[in-house]
This record gives C-alpha cells, sequence and structure tokens, in this order.
C-alpha cells in the first residue's frame, strides 16, 4: 500500500448559498473516494472558508475582500471573460492562494448568463498549473436543478409532486433541469420553487398558497441524502453544468491525492 500524507489537504469552498456548499462537499468527497478507493476522505482533507468565514466562503464578498487585502495574480491572466460573475472565479482563487490553501472550489448560479459556462473553463485553465488548484464550476440555471436532477422520490407524496409539477411546466424537472428559470422572478418554473414545491412546501407552483423562491432549509437538504444518486444521475445532465464540474473535481481531487503502485518486497 502507498504511504498516507499525514497532512490534511486545505480545501477552499466557495459559492452563493448553502445549497452550493452542499452539493460542492458531497462532489467534491465523491470523486476523492473514487480516486483513493476508500469510503471515509474527511481524514484526507480540511474543507474551508477565506476571511474568518470558517465553514465555507460566500462569494458576493470576494470583490470587497481582495480590494480590501490587495490581493493581486501570481500568474499571467490569458482569459478575455470580464463579466462581474466570470471575475468572482479569480478572486476567490488569488484569496485562497494568499491565504496558503491546496486548492479552491467555486460554484456559482449562471443565472440565465449562457457565456459564464466558457468562463468557468478559461479561469480554470489560466491556474491550471498554479496552487491552489481550481474547480469552477456553473450550475445552469441554479443548483436547485442539481439537486432536483439527482433525487429520487421517496414516497409517494413526491411523487405525486413531481407528476403536477411535470403538468404545470411541459416537462418533468427531474430530466430537464436546464430548462428551469432563475431567480428573480415570478414564473413557476423557478428552480427555487419547483424544488420547494416538490420537497413538500407550498399547495402548488401558482396561486394561492404557491412554493416560495428560496433555498431549501438545512433540514430539507439533509431529509434529501437518503434519496440522492448525484454521480449517477448528475452524469446523464451535460447541459445543466455538471459534466464540465465533475471532471474538473475530478482532476483537483486526482492531483491532490496521487496514487502510487505499491512497491512489491520481492
Amino acid at each position: 500500500m502507498p504511504a498516507r500524507e499525514s497532512r490534511q489537504k486545505k480545501i477552499v469552498i466557495a459559492g452563493e448559498d448553502r445549497t452550493h456548499m452542499f452539493l460542492v462537499r458531497r462532489l467534491f468527497d465523491m470523486a476523492v473516494e473514487e480516486v483513493i478507493g476508500e469510503d471515509n476522505t474527511s481524514d484526507r482533507r480540511q474543507f474551508v472558508g477565506l476571511c474568518g468565514q470558517a465553514e465555507w466562503y460566500n462569494t458576493k464578498h470576494a470583490k470587497t475582500d481582495a480590494s480590501r487585502l490587495h490581493v493581486r495574480p501570481t500568474v499571467r491572466v490569458r482569459g478575455t471573460q470580464k463579466s462581474p460573475e466570470s471575475i468572482v472565479f479569480g478572486r476567490v482563487w488569488m484569496l485562497a492562494e494568499a491565504e496558503g490553501a491546496d486548492a479552491v472550489v467555486v460554484l456559482q448560479d449562471s443565472d440565465n448568463d449562457f457565456e459564464l459556462l466558457r468562463a468557468a473553463k478559461v479561469k480554470s485553465s489560466e491556474h491550471v498549473d498554479g496552487v491552489p488548484l481550481p474547480a469552477f464550476g456553473v450550475a445552469h440555471r441554479d443548483a436547485e436543478g442539481w439537486l432536483l436532477a439527482s433525487y429520487r422520490p421517496q414516497n409517494a407524496q413526491e411523487k405525486t409532486r413531481i407528476a403536477n409539477a411535470t403538468r404545470v411546466l411541459f416537462f418533468d424537472p427531474t430530466r430537464e433541469p436546464e430548462r428551469l428559470t432563475a431567480q428573480p422572478n415570478g414564473a413557476d418554473t423557478d428552480a427555487k420553487r419547483v424544488c420547494a414545491y416538490i420537497l413538500g412546501t407550498g399547495s402548488g407552483l401558482s396561486g394561492k398558497g404557491r412554493a416560495p423562491s428560496r433555498p431549501p432549509s438545512d433540514e430539507q437538504l439533509a431529509g434529501m441524502l437518503p434519496g440522492l444518486a448525484l454521480g449517477r444521475a448528475l452524469a446523464a445532465h451535460k447541459a445543466c453544468g455538471v459534466l464540465d464540474f465533475l471532471t474538473a473535481v475530478r482532476t483537483v481531487a486526482s492531483r491532490l491525492f496521487p496514487q502510487t503502485p505499491a512497491v512489491g518486497t520481492g
């Protein structure tokens, strides 16, 4: 067996809300498990935030924190993407570099911005040979769509709600999550609203008592765990951006935890 490193890898995780962090943690650990062939990865890595945020970093603070700390890149920036959303990837990478992270994993919602999907690849390529190792991803159009794509109903009520949502939307949100829309909007297709409804909040997607447009609570996320099949289900949904993110995360995991063949004793 190859020798195991004693030091935990420091992984900065960043996103817009706790749904992002739920997905990032699970997808990263899934990738590490694939690489090292073990189920328990908690002794191999430490998830951290930035700038005093202990558990994860909220990307809405990236511009202010980068300016306050006078953080500057140490690699040449070759990309041409200038949208505020794409610049977030570079800023978070710089902040993670300044704090000595081994890797940085960032997830953003596209919020209907198709160009942002390409920007994540561009920004990853800019820093691919640097430290921290980057994995930048974009949920198209909202991360709640990824949850629905990987979720399998746990009871008859959830099955009925998925059928009702499919009838109202004219598509199955668990099979075509990229057709859901991003807030703020009052549409029945709002990804957060559809997710909330399927999980049991509200009486429908429209009208009086409609489900709210808000991220799942920690309790709802925990309740989804038995029905989640992230790797198997998400792999079928290229259009929602998850395959690119999984590829980036797997690349980082394989470089952080290289597996060397055991040397025979002869």
